[in-house]
């Protein structure tokens, strides 16, 4: 991820906001996988001791670092939901703008941000739908990973001890409208 801050249109407004200093709102976690993982990898928030110095309040997936992918596979997809969003009439270029930090192992693990809008399907945006700080590549495939997001574009990868920290702008407005949810 690129750390420096990315070049934004104004004038600008927050249709949702959170800089998870005051809890939960409404965020929800899930753990799934073929057959479930074996370790519950939950979601949680964290403050101080964040990689590289960072201060505030963050959700974090830890990694356990447990499993061997033969006789113990931890494969599974670990989501965080945010709360419903619903976007006022007068939207007309939303953009998705978070702040996030990547160290997974490179190829087999990754992230990817997902969409439902109006209670439809899921979808994965695409990197093409990005202005700043998009996926650096798609998961390995299987057999050679079991991951169940393989295939998928994601940010994967990242060196321990440097800043993995970057800030993605994603372009809404081929996704969400104004009056969506």
């Amino acid at each position: 991820l690129d750390p420096a801050p990315a070049v934004e249109c104004s004038p600008q407004y927050a249709v949702y906001s959170d800089d998870f200093q005051s809890g939960v709102n409404g965020w929800r976690v899930s753990n799934t996988g073929p057959s479930g993982p074996p370790t519950p990898y939950n979601w949680v928030q964290k403050s101080g001791g964040l990689p590289s110095g960072r201060s505030g309040t963050v959700w974090f997936g830890a990694d356990r670092n447990i499993g061997n992918c033969a006789t113990v596979d931890e494969s599974a997809v670990h989501s965080l939901f945010s709360p419903l969003i619903a976007f006022p009439d007068s939207v007309n270029w939303p953009t998705l703008q978070f702040t996030h930090y990547v160290e997974t192992e490179a190829g087999y693990d990754g992230g990817n941000v997902k969409i439902r809008v109006n209670g439809g399907a899921w979808q994965v945006l695409p990197a093409a739908a990005f202005s700043y700080n998009r996926y650096n590549t798609t998961l390995l495939t299987a057999p050679d990973n079991t991951n169940p997001m393989a295939s998928q574009p994601a940010w994967s990868g990242g060196t321990l001890g440097t800043n993995n920290w970057g800030t993605s702008l994603i372009d809404m407005g081929g996704f969400v409208r104004g009056g969506d949810t």
